[in-house]
């Protein structure tokens, strides 16, 4: 299993690396994941390899109060629609730059991920809508008030859409991506 962690991680890297060249990356886990997939399974060991390797729009700071991570600042437009501005210089492991559409696809792909035995849909339940109006902002809608989308979306990974998607531009609905 350790072997398979292993190469899982190595497939990872490889992928957003670009041509950094290979070295070894040791981890130490309280026990061992199922899968280095930030959106396959919520489950403690993942979840905790994930914080390792990916970031979330929202950090935990030591009181586990709302900071910044991908995300520099949000704001409510009104009850149902939040702002958030990202990092201007965020990148990838590969030097792409962090936009928008990664963040969409990120949240498209949540609640579709072949296998997964638990994913992490429920940390976008209330959103119905995403939408990027320029390239550092992206527009969050939900269905209802929701005070504690920023909490939730600190166990929401973003990954690469042009890694994993070839970078195709992508709306998200709640009826479907």
């Amino acid at each position: 299993m350790k072997r398979s962690l292993m190469l899982a991680l190595s497939v990872a890297a490889l992928s957003t690396a670009g041509v950094a060249s290979a070295q070894e990356l040791k981890i130490g886990l309280s026990s061992e994941p199922t899968s280095a997939d930030p959106h396959f399974h919520a489950l403690s060991p993942n979840n905790s390899l994930a914080k390792h390797v990916f970031e979330t729009l929202v950090s935990n700071d030591e009181a586990q109060r709302p900071i910044p991570g991908l995300a520099k600042s949000w704001k409510t437009l009104n009850d149902t629609t939040w702002e958030f501005k990202l990092q201007p210089n965020a990148t990838f492991s590969n030097g792409q730059k962090l936009t928008p559409n990664d963040v969409i696809y990120s949240f498209c792909r949540l609640p579709v991920v072949e296998g997964s035995p638990g994913n992490f849909s429920y940390t976008i339940k209330s959103v119905v809508e995403v939408e990027a109006p320029d390239a550092e902002t992206v527009i969050i809608k939900t269905a209802s008030p929701d005070p504690l989308l920023p909490n939730n979306l600190t166990s929401t990974h973003i990954i690469s859409a042009q890694v994993f998607n070839g970078g195709q531009n992508i709306k998200y609905k709640k009826s479907g991506c």
